[in-house]
C-alpha cells in the first residue's frame, strides 16, 4: 500500500485506473430504495517525472507499492486487492476533476480498450475494510484539476518507470544500511583474530 509517512494527505497527485469489468450495480435495501451502483477504481499515488523532467509528488516519500488499497483477497486465495468502490456521484467527480487528461487503456495483445487512466488531484483519507484491512480512500469532494504539470506522452509508462525508480532507491538504501550496520561487526571479527595471532 502507499506509503504517506513523512509526506502530506492533501492536495496529492492521483494517478486512477479504471477497467472497464469493475464496475457494480446498485443493491435493493430493505426500505425498498436502491443503493448507487459505481466502479472499483484502482488510484496509486503518482510517481511519474513529467514532460519537463520534474518528478511529481516531490513532497512524498519512495514508493515500493502506490497503490492506496493492497489488502489481502478474503475471496481469492493469494490474492491482492487493489480497487477501491466509489458510486457513481463519486465518479463523477473524479472523471469532472480530470478534465482532458485521460489515457486509454488497451489490451497489449488485442489493442481493444478495457478501460481507461485518469490524472487528478485529491485529498486521501485513511480507511478501513468490513474485515479491518487498512486502506486510502480518495476524498471525491476535494477532487480538483492537475496545475502546473505537463502530462508525458505516455503516462501509464512514466507511471511504471517512476515507480521502479522508486524501488531501486529504496533496494539501494537498505543495501547500504544493511553495509553500514556490518561494518563494525567485521572490523570487531578482524581485531579478534589479529589479537590471536601468536608473537614469537
Amino acid at each position: 500500500m502507499a506509503y504517506l509517512r513523512g509526506g502530506s494527505t492533501k492536495n496529492v497527485v492521483l494517478v486512477g485506473k479504471l477497467y472497464d469489468n469493475a464496475t457494480f450495480e446498485g443493491k435493493e435495501k430493505d426500505d425498498g430504495t436502491r443503493t448507487k451502483g459505481g466502479q472499483f477504481v484502482d488510484f496509486e499515488i503518482a510517481r511519474f517525472v513529467d514532460a519537463n523532467g520534474k518528478k511529481v509528488n516531490e513532497n512524498q516519500p519512495p514508493q515500493f507499492n502506490p497503490s492506496l488499497r493492497n489488502t489481502k483477497s478474503i475471496t481469492r486465495e493469494n490474492t491482492f486487492d487493489r480497487g477501491v468502490a466509489y458510486n457513481e456521484d463519486e465518479l463523477a467527480s473524479f472523471l469532472a476533476a480530470a478534465g482532458p487528461n485521460i489515457e486509454t487503456i488497451s489490451n497489449h495483445k488485442t489493442g481493444q480498450q478495457v478501460g481507461k487512466l485518469i490524472v487528478l488531484q485529491a485529498d486521501v483519507l485513511p480507511s478501513k475494510t468490513g474485515e479491518g484491512q487498512s486502506y486510502l480512500r480518495v476524498n471525491h469532494k476535494s477532487a480538483v484539476s492537475i496545475s502546473d504539470i505537463a502530462l508525458p506522452e505516455n503516462i501509464r509508462e512514466a507511471q511504471y518507470t517512476g515507480v521502479q525508480n522508486d524501488i531501486a532507491s529504496l533496494q539501494a538504501e537498505k543495501k547500504a544500511k544493511d553495509d553500514a550496520s556490518k561494518a563494525p561487526e567485521a572490523e570487531a571479527v578482524a581485531e579478534v583474530e589479529k589479537d590471536a595471532v601468536p608473537n614469537f
